[in-house]
Formats: structure tokens, sequence, C-alpha cells
């Protein structure tokens, strides 16, 4: 063995003894963590700048900072005053535990909670928020690239390709991808786990996948997966030495994870249980996996541009020269002489032949992705997950024969050498890769076949709930940050023995890499948090609790502010689907058909009925500005003969029309009234009138249900009568919760009943 690798193993020794450090070396290390992450702080401030001039009152163009912003914000409400309602927004009225559509976000928005209360902006506490998170990142991945590689200078690398790249700063306005500061940590203490098989790095390792569950769910799955493979490939190069007794002490860890996520998780299933909605689908996974050719993009870098594919994939996954060249000079840890584990030469025809069978398969897809479909068809090559799955068992054959090669020469040490640690990553980095091409991989928009992600979607459950699989490209960069900094270490141990002073240069690749990631300036609009519109502030000035309509509906790019703005009033609204592209929620869809058709005289009755079905909607808010000239027209007739139960109240600033939706008797066969989970939960009691509108001599039957239970029939007379009952359980969490009233028609007579009254109050 060399002296570099007897200086891994002399670096590595202590953690896996895990001795008590002296204060003044734990000092060091705490000063050594901040110093991190002040410098990670500085660089993500620089790369979004001018955010850090305008924390207050700037925002990305773009709906999604708003939806996280407006998540943040009312959590932290919540969980003031009714935490056990954690999952129910005040958006998608009348739906229930709308945010269960969107990701968790609640660790970010305990750090959120105080910046929130404190100032009551959620603009400033989202960006706060954003950029103390994001560096985090840094400082987390130099910790587990420190542990793991034993270098500095290689951990300030890798530090910087997870935090710093394309991927990150083409992603500055998805807030919840930026969440990804617990993944190197997972990492880091299920290696740990792997290596001592203490119960305290288990426990240590669940208890930050919780954070990142509970952070955003796509990093958690996707890491999830990640720590099977490295797993795998850690049995496999250390297959001695495990005690029975302490991996079996994990699993009521497991279990405890498990318990502790669930009431978490739960709402999430009770959206697919009731409404049947899914993370993600094949098809939409589809639509937002990865080209081959995605990892060539270079979009927000400054110094060079190019794009050999305009495919849409939400990011660029370049990991930038410097991370190539370093990840290349890695390779070099191959060649390093160490000692023999197998002198029986004959050991070697196995993996001769492990090897030969990878290098065929891998030049297989890299023809199968290098030429065209149509020439393809002209050669003898596998298809695409054919040489994929073997080449993904001839890697394994080969951790399997190196393993065995270790085993037989008792060599006590866990800790992976270099070797271990280029072959580990090298092989994590290609399944993450193969995952993020989708389940139908393309090259250069070019259909080449079924991915590795076809296969597993129906085997791992987690990934019904990822909807974006060009996002397990991420973790191709985790791997190629490890990789890239045991190439800082490999030059550095060969280049510092023949020349000390360069010694001092080992933080030099952080420094280009940095140089390289730096980005395009970022592009932000200002959202004057203070200076809000005068009629939220009328309708947060009304006490009642009641439910807002706002029109336009649909408009992505205003539904976002809308939806931040009612922050301001903490009142109940109807729609705002800012968050999906192609689709509404069908009682959504229907009610922004409803609002679009009050100012056709045709369909305003029925537009208003519509809207008198969701209880207790109060206020109508038509915003002018977004509407424009020609959309605006129909409207100004409208004020001119307004509908029966519709009242002008006011114009703000000739921008904002604020209508009042007015109680009136109806007339019908058939009434209907809706609510979400939180109102009925707070008012169970019903009440309302009816009476026989047909003038019928004896009247005629009528039935009430809720939700599609029958309460009670009666039968009408001329005379109105009161009905007060208390709703039953159990109420639906997710779909509305309906109050229906159904006329049973008679031979011979008419079935019209008239409605007046209604109101759902407390018990």
């Amino acid at each position: 063995m060399n002296h570099a690798e007897t200086q891994d193993k002399d670096v590595r020794a202590p953690c896996a003894q895990a001795p008590q450090l002296h204060p003044a070396a734990k000092m060091g290390r705490l000063t050594e963590a901040i110093a991190v992450f002040c410098l990670f702080a500085i660089l993500v401030c620089a790369f979004t700048s001018p955010l850090i001039g305008g924390l207050s009152h700037l925002l990305p163009p773009h709906w999604d900072p708003r939806l996280m912003a407006w998540d943040m914000a009312s959590t932290a409400r919540r969980l003031f005053s009714d935490p056990s309602l954690l999952f129910h927004g005040n958006d998608f009225y009348p739906y229930g535990t709308t945010k269960a559509f969107l990701e968790p976000l609640l660790v970010p928005a305990l750090f959120n909670m105080p910046i929130f209360l404190l100032t009551g902006n959620p603009v400033l506490s989202y960006n706060i928020t954003l950029l103390v998170l994001w560096s985090l990142s840094g400082l987390t991945m130099y910790l587990c690239a420190r542990e793991i590689l034993g270098h500095r200078g290689g951990a300030l690398l890798a530090a910087a390709i997870w935090t710093l790249s394309p991927y990150r700063t083409d992603y500055y306005l998805e807030f919840n991808m930026q969440m990804s500061f617990a993944v190197p940590l997972v990492v880091l203490y299920w290696y740990r786990f792997l290596r001592t098989q203490r119960l305290r790095d288990a426990a240590l390792t669940f208890l930050f996948l919780s954070i990142q569950s509970l952070s955003c769910w796509y990093y958690a799955i996707m890491v999830s997966l990640y720590a099977i493979v490295f797993s795998a490939c850690y049995v496999l190069l250390k297959p001695r030495g495990w005690k029975v007794k302490k991996l079996l002490e994990v699993i009521p860890i497991i279990m405890l994870f498990c318990v502790v996520l669930l009431p978490f998780a739960w709402p999430y299933f009770q959206v697919r249980k009731e409404l049947g909605m899914v993370g993600g689908s094949l098809a939409e996974a589809n639509v937002y996996s990865a080209d081959v050719l995605t990892y060539l993009e270079s979009r927000p870098i400054r110094w060079y541009h190019f794009s050999p594919t305009y495919h849409h994939a939400e990011t660029s996954i370049f990991p930038g020269f410097i991370a190539l060249l370093f990840l290349v000079l890695s390779c070099g840890c191959f060649f390093r002489r160490e000692a023999r584990f197998d002198g029986n030469k004959t050991a070697r025809i196995p993996r001769l032949v492990a090897a030969g069978g990878l290098l065929f398969t891998l030049l297989n897809l890299a023809l199968r992705v290098g030429i065209s479909p149509d020439a393809a068809r002209f050669l003898p090559m596998m298809r695409f997950f054919q040489a994929s799955c073997w080449a993904l068992g001839f890697c394994l054959l080969l951790f399997l024969l190196r393993g065995r090669s270790q085993s037989k020469s008792n060599a006590p040490e866990r800790a992976l050498l270099d070797k271990d640690i280029l072959a580990t990553f090298l092989f994590a980095s290609f399944v993450m890769f193969l995952l993020s091409l989708g389940p139908t991989v393309h090259a250069r928009r070019q259909v080449i076949g079924h991915g590795l992600y076809y296969s597993l979607y129906g085997i791992f459950f987690p990934l019904h709930a990822v909807r974006v699989a060009a996002r397990f490209g991420s973790l191709v960069l985790f791997s190629v940050g490890i990789l890239s900094g045991l190439g800082v270490k490999w030059l550095h141990s060969v280049v510092a023995r023949r020349w000390r002073p360069i010694a001092i240069l080992w933080c030099l690749p952080f420094l280009l890499a940095a140089l390289e990631y730096s980005p395009n300036p970022l592009r932000y609009e200002e959202f004057r948090w203070n200076e809000r519109p005068a009629v939220y502030d009328f309708i947060a000035s009304d006490p009642e609790d009641f439910v807002v309509a706002e029109w336009p509906l649909g408009e992505r790019e205003k539904d976002g502010d809308f939806l931040l703005w009612s922050i301001a009033h903490n009142k109940k609204v109807l729609g705002n689907p800012c968050r999906w592209v192609r689709m509404m929620l069908p009682r959504t869809e229907e009610i922004a058909r409803a609002l679009g058709g009050l100012t056709s005289p045709d369909t305003a009755a029925e537009s208003m009925t519509e809207l008198r079905g969701i209880h207790p909607t109060k206020y109508l808010i038509v915003h002018r500005e977004v509407l424009g000239g020609r959309m605006w027209l129909p409207w100004e007739r409208l004020l001119e003969n307004l509908p029966e139960g519709l009242a002008f109240l006011r114009a703000y600033d000739n921008q904002d029309y604020l209508f009042e939706i007015c109680p009136i008797v109806e007339r019908g066969k058939e009434f209907s009234r809706e609510f979400s989970f939180e109102y009925v939960l707070e008012h169970s009691a019903a009440r309302f009138r009816l009476r026989d509108g047909s003038d019928s001599p004896g009247g005629h039957p009528m039935k009430i249900y809720f939700n599609d239970r029958l309460l009670c029939g009666d039968r009408l007379s001329g005379d109105w009568k009161k009905y007060e009952f208390k709703l039953p359980r159990p109420y639906r969490k997710v779909a509305p919760n309906m109050i229906r009233i159904v006329s049973v028609p008679e031979d011979g007579n008419k079935s019209e009943m008239e409605f007046d009254g209604f109101s759902l109050s407390r018990d």
C-alpha cells in the first residue's frame, strides 16, 4: 500500500473509532463549519444578485415563488391557530387539504415562521429563507465530502458543484428544488452506519431523511433510491464484518420513522383516494424527463452558452468544465497501487470478463445515443434498456469480485478506499442518469427506447409522486461533486509530494468552479407587499368567515399574485389554480366557467346559482387592469344591468371592482350547497327554509342528502318550513362536502320549490 492510501486510512480511522474530540478540536471544527457556511452565503447572494438588495420586494417573474411564499406564510398562521388543520389552505375552496397538492415545505416553514410573524411580510421571509437554506446546502455537502474524501479542497469543490452549478441557478425560481440541505447528511450518516453499524448513525440518517421528507418529497424519494444503490455497492465491496444484531436494531428506527412521517404523508394519500390524483404519471414524467444532451445545456452560465438540444427538461444539468476535468483526474486513483487482495492469477479472469462485458455494453449505449434511430436498425446492437440492464449487471459483478478479493485479505478497514469511492459514485451517478432520462429515453429529441424509470415505476411506489424525472439529475451532480473532489485529492497527493509550495493552492479548483458557474444576471420583478391593493384591506376588515372570488381565474401569471395577496385578509378564495399547466380540478373549472358567464345575459342567472352554491361566497373582485380594454367591455355592460343577487359596491382606483353576492329566494327543482372540510368542521349546524313553489293542492315530497347520504324526507306545503339539523360525520376531507335538496315529482304535479335563508353555524 502506497503512502497516499496509508494517509487516507489515517484520516478515516479516527472517525471509524469515533473518539472524543478535544474541546479545542471541536471549536476548530465549528469555526471551520461557520466559515464554510459564510463563504457559501456570500456566493449564493452574489449568484442571485440583485436579490440581496431588495429582499422585501423582489420576486422572480414566475407564479411558483408566490405560491411557495403563500404556503409558508399560511403554514405559520396554522401552527399558531390550529395545527390539526395544517394541510388545509385557504385556496381552491371548496376543496380541502389543498396544501397536499404541493410539496410539504414544513421544515422551511418553521424557519420562515419567526421572520414572517415579526415582519408580517411574506416576500421578505421567503427570500431570507431561500438564501439561508440554499447556502446551508453548501455546508452540508462540504461536511459529507470532507468525511468521505478526507480532503478539504476536494470537499470545497464538491460543495460548489452541489450548491452553485447551473442546475441550481437555473432553478432559482423553484424554491422547493433549493431545499436539498439534508440530502448530503442522509448520505453521510448512512455511510457512517454502514462502516460502524452504530445505532446512533442509523437514527441520525432517518432523522435527516425525515427532515428532507418534510422539506421536499422529491429529494427524499430520490435520496432514498440513492441510498439503496449506495448500500448495494457497499455490501458487495465489504461482505465481511456485518453484525446481524446491529442490523436488526435498525428495524425499530425505520418503524419509528414511518410512524412519525405517516401523519404528514396521509393527506397525500387522501388526495389520491378522494380525487384520484397522483403526483406524476408516466406520461407526465415523459414530458419532464431529461434528454441525454440536457447534460450539456449551459443555459445560465455567464461566460459561454451552448445548447445542443432544446428539449424541455426544466433545468440544465451541466456540471461545468472544471467539474468534468477533475472528474477525469479522479480516474487516476484507479491506477494507484494497493496491497494485493488476491494473489491468485486465475481471479483476474472473471474481472477481465466482467470488465470486457461492461465496456461492450457501454459502447453499445454510446452508439445507441450517438447515431440516428434509422441507422441503428442496421447495426447488431442491443436495445437501450437491455444494454442498460447488462451494464448495471456487469458493474455489480465487478463490485462482487472486488469485495471477495478484499474479504480474502482479512483487511479490517471498512472505510471505502479511493478506488471504492471512484467505483461506487460512478455507479450511483450512472443509475441516477438513467432515471433522469424518464420512461422513454430521448437523444436530440429522438426516441431511442424505454428507460430504467419505466421498469421501476411499477415496483417502487414513491416514483408515482415524482412528476419531473429530470430532477434525478441533481443526484448525478451530487456524485460528480464527490468524484471531482476525489480528483482534487489525487492531484494534490501527486503534485504536493514533488513540489510542496503547490499544496497551498488546494482551494484553487473551488475558486475556478465558482468563477465558471457565475450566472448571467437573474431576472426579478417588484412585488411590494406594503403597497398592496386597497380592496384586500377592505376584505380583511370584514370579520365574518366567508369566501372571495376573483376574476380572471386561470391566468397563471396573476393567480399567484392573487393568492399571495390573500395572506393580507386570510379569507377563503375560489380557485387560484396557478400550480398546474394543463388541468384544473373539476369544481374549480366549473367555477371558472360560471365567473366567465356572468357577463352574458343568457348565462348570468345560471352563473349566479353556481356561485351561491359555493357556501359562503360573499365578494367578487374583478381586476380591470388584468383584463385589459377589450375583455373589460362586457363587465362595463354588466354594471348597467346586474343580475339578481349581485350588487356593485365600489371601484378602487378604477382598477379593482368589488361586488357582493347577496342572498335571495331561489326557485327550482334542486338546490345544493358545497363547503370544505375545514368550514363544516367549525360550522356543522345547517339551517334553511323550504316551501312548495308549484301551487299544487297537496304539495309534493322532497329529500335532503348530505354527501349522498339521505338525511331526511318530507312533504312540502305552501307555507315556509324551517329545517335545522347537525351534519353527521364522516366529512370529506379533500372533496367538497355537499348538502343537496331534491324535489321528488309526482304524477300530474309540478315539482318546484322555493329555498331561502341557508346558513351553517356552530352547534
